[in-house]
């Protein structure tokens, strides 16, 4: 078995931010990171593209060019009217920051991770956290 136990004695290590320190070993294949809303970005997609192709270990011209798409939903809510989502905007905005610090300090500068077009995504990364009703940041 490959799988790590770890007992009271010899936890997984902790860093700052409450998130686990990833060693080159933990992971057993390459990861190629994308925000999904880069995809709408022309120059943005052009070189995730690229990076896909390079991640696959293709020519990027065998692939199909990645195309914006506009994504309907049929039960969607509106989670900004009124109050009765207000807990829950909380919550998943508390979770987006902490998963926003997670992704920008131990996942996204593992050796193993390829971030497409790093200052897009650490861009569209800092609105995590935020209450997309109000635009304000959970404390």
């Amino acid at each position: 078995n490959t799988t790590r136990q770890h007992s009271e004695k010899h936890p997984p290590k902790k860093r700052r931010g409450g998130g686990r320190h990833l060693n080159q070993n933990e992971l057993p294949n390459r990861v190629l990171l994308y925000q999904v809303n880069q995809i709408h970005d022309r120059r943005t997609r052009k070189e995730l593209s690229i990076d896909v192709a390079r991640y696959l270990n293709v020519r990027a011209s065998s692939l199909p060019p990645i195309a914006s798409y506009e994504q309907t939903k049929a039960r969607a809510i509106d989670i900004c009217r009124g109050d009765e989502h207000e807990e829950a905007r909380r919550v998943l905005a508390e979770h987006g920051a902490d998963a926003r610090v997670w992704i920008r300090e131990y996942f996204s500068k593992h050796p193993s991770v390829s971030v497409v077009e790093s200052r897009s995504f650490h861009r569209i990364l800092d609105g995590w956290g935020i209450d997309p009703c109000w635009n304000t940041t959970v404390a």
